[in-house]
C-alpha cells in the first residue's frame, strides 16, 4: 500500500537511519572518538555529550537510533568522515546506490534545512537495506541501552523513542522523527512467523496508530512463502554417458516470496529442466530454472544447479563394471 509515496518531504530524525547504516559499514564499532565542540553544541534532541568526551562508535550509534541524539549524529559523522561535509557526500552516494534517487540529504540528523528532502518510498528502500545489517537490526530493536557517562556518578541511560516496541506484537524497529515543519514521522518494522514488514509515514497526525494499522493490514493480507531452500533437492535429473545415471538438482539460491493470500493460493511451481544431461557434469552446473507462477505471470525464477559432479563414463569404467557384475561384486 502506498499514498503520495514519491512526494518529497522532510524526513526529520528518520534521516538517522541512513546516518547509522553508513557509519556501521564504514567504521569500527569499538573505535573511540573525542566529541567536538560542534557536536556537543548542536541544537535539538540530545544525549548530552560534552566537548572532549570520549565515546565508542557503538555507543554513539545507540544514542543516534534510540535517543535520537543530534549531538551523537554529528559526532558519528565527524568520526567516520572527518567532517560533516564529507559525511553528507557519503550519505547521498549511499542513498543513490540503494536506489533512493528522489532524496537529498544535507545533514546527518534531520534538523530542518533547505533541500533536505526524501520520500517515503526512498526511506522504505533505505530502511529495508539497513535492516539486512545485523548490527543495525539489533540496535533499532533495543528498548534501552546503558553506557558509562564520563564525568558523572551515574550511567547514561538511553531509551528507544519508538513506542511500538512496547505496544505492537512483533515490533522490532526502527526510528521516529519530529520537527514542527516535518510533523510526526515514523519508520516501523515488525516480524511475525519469520515475515518482516515495514511501514513508513511522514507528517502523520497519529504515527503509531497509522503504522500499526498498516502493519496489521499487511500481516492480515500477505504471507511469506518459502519457494526453495538452500541445498533442497528439487528432483533427480537423468545423466547420459556418465558414471552415474542421475544427479540431484538443487536451487542455486534460497527463494522466498511475500505474496497476497489470494496469490499464494493460486501460485504454482514450474520446473524447466533438461531431460537428459550429457556427461561430464560439473558440480553446481546450471541445468534448468525453477519458476513461481501465478495467473500465467512469472513472479520469480532461479537457476537449478547440480548437487555434485558426474564424470563421463569411459571404457575403463565400463570394463570395471563388467568385471563387478561378472564376479558378483
Amino acid at each position: 500500500y502506498q499514498k503520495n509515496s514519491h512526494q518529497q518531504m522532510e524526513p526529520a530524525s528518520t534521516t538517522k537511519i541512513l546516518t547509522a547504516i553508513v557509519a556501521i559499514e564504514n567504521g569500527d564499532l569499538n573505535s573511540k572518538t573525542i566529541v567536538s565542540k560542534n557536536a556537543a553544541r548542536i541544537e535539538g534532541s540530545s544525549i548530552w555529550l560534552s566537548q572532549g568526551e570520549v565515546q565508542t562508535l557503538e555507543d554513539l550509534l545507540y544514542g543516534v537510533l534510540l535517543s535520537s541524539g543530534n549531538d551523537a549524529s554529528v559526532a558519528v559523522a565527524e568520526h567516520i568522515a572527518g567532517n560533516q561535509e564529507r559525511f553528507i557526500t557519503m550519505l547521498n552516494e549511499k542513498a543513490r546506490a540503494i536506489g533512493a534517487k528522489e532524496s537529498n540529504f544535507v545533514n546527518p540528523h534531520g534538523l530542518p534545512v533547505s533541500n533536505h528532502l526524501t520520500t517515503v518510498h526512498d526511506m522504505a528502500a533505505i530502511t529495508r537495506y539497513a535492516l539486512h545489517n545485523p548490527v543495525f537490526a539489533k540496535i533499532v530493536s533495543t528498548r534501552q541501552h546503558v553506557t558509562p557517562w564520563p564525568g558523572n556518578d551515574w550511567d547514561r541511560s538511553m531509551t528507544n523513542h519508538n513506542k511500538l516496541l512496547w505496544r505492537f506484537d512483533g515490533a522490532d524497529g526502527v526510528k521516529t522523527g519530529y520537527t514542527r515543519s516535518a510533523g510526526h514521522c515514523l519508520v516501523a518494522s515488525a516480524t511475525r512467523d519469520d515475515q518482516q514488514l515495514l511501514a513508513v509515514v511522514f507528517k502523520s497526525k497519529d504515527m503509531y496508530a497509522d503504522c500499526s494499522a498498516l502493519l496489521e493490514w499487511g500481516f492480515a493480507n500477505f504471507e511469506l512463502i518459502r519457494i526453495a531452500s538452500a541445498g533442497q533437492v528439487i528432483k533427480p535429473a537423468n545423466v547420459t554417458d556418465g558414471v552415474r545415471d542421475v544427479v540431484n538438482v538443487i536451487p542455486a539460491q534460497e527463494l522466498n516470496l511475500v505474496l497476497s493470500k489470494s496469490q499464494a493460493r493460486k501460485m504454482a511451481l514450474e520446473i524447466d529442466l533438461s531431460s537428459n544431461i550429457p556427461a561430464p557434469v560439473m558440480r553446481l552446473q546450471s541445468v534448468g530454472r525453477l519458476k513461481a507462477v501465478c495467473d500465467g505471470a512469472v513472479l520469480a525464477e532461479i537457476d537449478l544447479i547440480t548437487e555434485e559432479a558426474v564424470p563421463r563414463r569411459t571404457f575403463l569404467h565400463v570394463f570395471v563394471n563388467w568385471l563387478r557384475r561378472l564376479f558378483g561384486r
